[in-house]
């Protein structure tokens, strides 16, 4: 039994989970694969991939939190609740944060569905990314290795661009925006394209 979103292409319908199309069938693997070109043996491992974790009762955010995947996480939810709702789920964020509304209905779900849904942070949880961690997040890292990891990439950014350290911890309190110039002056970037002659030697 397959579980996701429905919706229509030419050769027949199936089911979206994550990024990735979630095909039964080897009729819909073969025809997805035509349509975007890719070899239908990558498909399936994907496909069986996906199938395995989401039977293990693993679900991903690692990605902004939009419409679309708020709607492929609260679906799974719900249906693996139904599937069996006395195993619990596992939510792995790693998430720059995302829209609000989204954040609040997957949130919403986790409350929701009967079984526990555990979160784990793997890598970074911030905005709505935190907040859907909060309710029973287990943070990887904790307050001080947060800082040394924020120490390690000030002394990095000092080390490749040249600049003091003190304007390095500066300007990493805050958004930077930069352009492709300024990045290169700044010394984070080493080239920056301008036009493309075809000549790269």
């Amino acid at each position: 039994m397959q579980f996701g979103l429905t919706y229509s292409v030419t050769c027949q319908t199936y089911w979206v989970i994550w990024d990735f199309p979630v095909l039964s069938p080897d009729r819909d693997i073969l025809c997805f694969a035509q349509e975007r070109l890719i070899e239908p043996s990558i498909i399936r491992s994907n496909f069986v991939l996906i199938n395995r974790l989401h039977r293990e009762r693993l679900l991903f955010l690692g990605q902004e939190v939009d419409s679309e995947i708020s709607n492929q996480l609260v679906g799974l939810m719900v249906y693996l609740s139904i599937e069996d709702d006395t195993r619990d789920l596992y939510l792995f964020i790693n998430s720059p944060g995302g829209w609000v509304i989204p954040g609040i209905a997957i949130y919403d779900t986790m409350q929701f569905v009967p079984p526990d849904v555990h979160t784990i942070c793997m890598g970074l949880a911030a905005s709505m990314g935190s907040f859907i961690l909060a309710p029973t997040g287990e943070f990887i890292l904790e307050a001080e290795e947060l800082l040394k990891l924020r120490e390690t990439l000030t002394r990095v950014y000092v080390q490749r661009t040249g600049n003091p350290l003190w304007v390095v911890s500066e300007d990493m309190e805050r958004d930077v925006f930069m352009s492709a110039t300024e990045a290169q002056d700044y010394g984070i970037v080493d080239l920056v394209a301008i036009e493309n002659t075809g000549d790269f030697a």
